[in-house]
């Protein structure tokens, strides 16, 4: 008569032999121990023992015959795995319904190192739609001469990462500027803009992150019945709410397009001159606009 699972067990503590044996006879029991539970289907019994198979060696050595078979023992360590891989289930299951949520999770900005291929194009400043830089040309009239050059010079920085070398070349004609100097000067408008919009992306993150949080605590705060668990579960939703409100804070302040004055500091010219002239700029855009629409 063959030795019992328990007597395996003790013959492989001691001697290391038997290993082998002993898996092969509980893998079965461990592989169909979750069938019928929680509505769990044979495919689910695979994940299951697929995440219980590496455990099952730490449970053979550890086993102490107390008077009560290796089945019990097993039976139990089956039991409150089970539990474990159901919550770390629904958790998983929680976590990819948050993340497949359409529009969440897309990064808003462009960065300055992602320069586009739009040839041309240069944002107005207010616009429900870019101004393209041969639409600001016809704006300073038929004769472009080199102040009204500068001032859609001082416009097309506001984007830097729009420009493309054809852009910097035909400013450069314009204003009567180098194009090594204007290059520069993009490269400079670029490299304030990068360490914000970094800190953008960072932000973005957080923000994901938080709100996530935000949703999962929600979900298991609907379906948790002990009050002591209830209340543990909304200080993390208070928590993770804080955080939300704090990011979101944080990402109205930053600004996506450089300052004035870091324009005039890539330029080298008076802050006053490019205050005036995008100014001017603008309000002359707003009535060409108004005059086009009349005609």
């Amino acid at each position: 008569m063959g030795l019992s699972l328990t007597q395996q067990v003790r013959s492989y503590q001691q001697s290391g032999e038997g290993l082998r044996e002993i898996l092969a006879e509980i893998s079965l029991r461990v592989y169909r121990y979750p069938l019928g539970r929680f509505g769990f289907s044979e495919d689910d019994c695979g994940e299951y023992y697929l995440f219980v198979y590496p455990r099952l060696l730490r449970t053979i050595e550890r086993f102490q015959d107390r008077g009560k078979p290796f089945e019990w023992y097993l039976n139990s360590v089956l039991c409150w795995q089970l539990k474990e891989y159901r919550r770390r289930r629904l958790s998983s299951e929680e976590n990819w319904g948050i993340a497949a949520q359409p529009g969440f999770w897309e990064y808003g900005g462009q960065p300055a190192w992602s320069r586009g291929g739009c040839s041309g194009a240069t944002a107005a400043l207010g616009e429900p739609k870019p101004a393209t830089l041969e639409a600001l040309r016809r704006v300073c009239g038929p004769r472009v001469s080199r102040a009204a050059g500068r001032r859609l010079l001082f416009w097309a920085l506001k984007h830097p990462a729009r420009l493309v070398a054809e852009d910097i070349r035909t400013l450069a004609g314009l204003s009567g500027l180098p194009v090594s100097l204007l290059e520069q000067a993009v490269r400079e408008v670029e490299r304030t803009l990068l360490h914000r919009e970094e800190r953008l992306h960072r932000l973005y993150l957080r923000r994901n992150r938080a709100y996530a949080r935000c949703l999962h605590s929600h979900a298991q705060l609907t379906r948790e019945l002990d009050p002591e668990r209830k209340e543990q579960i909304r200080c993390r939703l208070d928590k993770a709410r804080s955080c939300l409100h704090r990011t979101l804070d944080r990402l109205s302040g930053i600004r996506l397009r450089p300052s004035n004055r870091e324009i005039a500091r890539a330029l080298q010219v008076p802050k006053g001159t490019v205050d005036s002239s995008l100014y001017w700029l603008k309000h002359r855009l707003v009535a060409f606009g108004q005059e086009r629409n009349s005609a």
